[in-house]
């Protein structure tokens, strides 16, 4: 029997772009939206309404996941009361990957997903995939339509790794297992990347997780 290892293929870079770099002037936009939120909410708490948090754009956030660890606490807090998709997205990469509480990060993924946040949805059914559960993770990545389209699977992909970037992430051997679980035919396009069909496309998102990692 063929080791993970024989089977395993180098996942190209998508995009010539660098995560890096992203559009200075949009960083420092989210960056501004959301302390201008924090510093209102610390100055006067409850001032805000309800709404301006659960609809609070989170992006610089969400590229920056641990820069939450230890500040932007109370945002984060009244964001997740108010069930922000996006902060639950980002709860859910720090629980998972950061402090290693895989039952909570999911718990917040899911949340996220279920709020319609297309990252999100990608990184739970991605998960779901990753780990065995394939009926879960099969349902979640169909609600992005990447049988008709998959720009916006792609986009999600580039976005998750610049949230992915600042983690440590350890290889599960199940991860590489339950791929291999989805490994179509040789008679699919299994070494041509850049055809996803319907049979080989889970396959080579779990294996480009596995290749970032």
């Amino acid at each position: 029997m063929a080791s993970p290892q024989d089977d395993y293929i180098v996942f190209p870079d998508e995009t010539n772009q660098s995560p890096e770099t992203i559009p200075p002037l949009a960083v420092s936009t989210q960056h501004e939206n959301a302390e201008n939120s924090s510093l209102s909410y610390n100055a006067v708490p409850g001032a805000a309404s309800p709404s301006s948090f659960k609809n609070l754009d989170l992006g610089y956030f969400s590229d920056h996941p641990l820069n939450t660890l230890e500040d932007h606490t109370a945002l984060m807090e009244m964001c997740l009361k108010e069930n922000n998709p996006e902060a639950h997205y980002i709860e859910g990469l720090k629980e998972y990957f950061h402090f290693g509480n895989t039952a909570k990060g999911l718990f917040h993924l899911r949340s996220s997903a279920d709020g319609d946040y297309a990252n999100a949805t990608y990184m739970y059914g991605l998960l779901m995939l990753s780990r065995g559960n394939l009926k879960e993770g099969k349902r979640y990545m169909a609600t992005l339509g990447w049988r008709d389209n998959k720009q916006q699977v792609d986009r999600c992909w580039r976005r998750i790794r610049r949230s992915l970037r600042h983690f440590d992430i350890s290889m599960k051997k199940r991860y590489v297992r339950n791929m291999l679980l989805l490994k179509p035919s040789k008679r699919c396009h299994v070494n041509d990347l850049d055809t996803r069909c319907k049979r080989c496309f889970r396959y080579k998102q779990v294996l480009k997780f596995i290749d970032f990692i």
